[in-house]
């Protein structure tokens, strides 16, 4: 059994082959796909542990304004979810600057260049370590579920179903370790989605 591995934006692989493709997606909104959550993530703003914001118990949409962004490309869904709650918050921010690399946003978050977006699984270490440090933003939290997408009339083989059954405890394990800092879950919730 061979895999590969072809990182894409949106429905980039072809999703239509019900026998062959296996990929990671995200599919905001309405569907064809069959969706099954597996897990729960959540996205947080964070800084340097020395930024003001991040020892401030009440920090507003409006203070956001005048912080230094440091984001994902356009298209990549974190940064849509977020710039669309935003929006509807009336808050508008011009990012500083832009990068596909997690790596890279992190260590310009830990030199003090800014403040960005990300998401808790890839930053759960930085955070543990206090090299990063959680800026809670009132009436804000972007929770999201991670679902297992697959096309109604998929091809099923036994690597496959073993795979699924994977990922279905991986995520049962992850859905008791996620927390937020008082235990609970909160707030709007979007998707991510592992497509088969």
């Amino acid at each position: 059994l061979a895999a590969a591995l072809e990182i894409a934006e949106g429905m980039g692989m072809s999703a239509t082959n019900c026998e062959g493709h296996i990929g990671f997606a995200d599919l905001p909104g309405e569907t064809d796909y069959i969706q099954e959550p597996f897990a729960k993530d959540r996205t947080l703003i964070v800084a340097a542990p020395d930024h003001p914001l991040a020892g401030k118990e009440h920090v507003r949409f409006e203070d956001l304004k005048k912080e230094n962004f440091l984001l994902r490309e356009k298209g990549a869904g974190v940064r849509d979810r977020f710039e669309a709650i935003l929006r509807t918050k009336d808050c508008v921010i011009d990012p500083l600057w832009e990068s596909r690399s997690t790596k890279v946003l992190v260590q310009a978050v830990e030199d003090g260049f800014g403040i960005s977006v990300l998401p808790y699984c890839l930053i759960e270490e930085y955070l543990k370590e206090g090299r990063l440090a959680e800026i809670k933003v009132e009436d804000l939290c972007l929770e999201r579920n991670l679902n297992l997408v697959y096309h109604p009339h998929k091809v099923w083989n036994d690597p496959l179903r073993d795979f699924m059954d994977i990922v279905r405890w991986y995520g049962h394990d992850e859905i008791r370790a996620m927390k937020t800092t008082d235990g609970m879950f909160h707030g709007q919730t979007d998707t991510n989605t592992l497509l088969l």
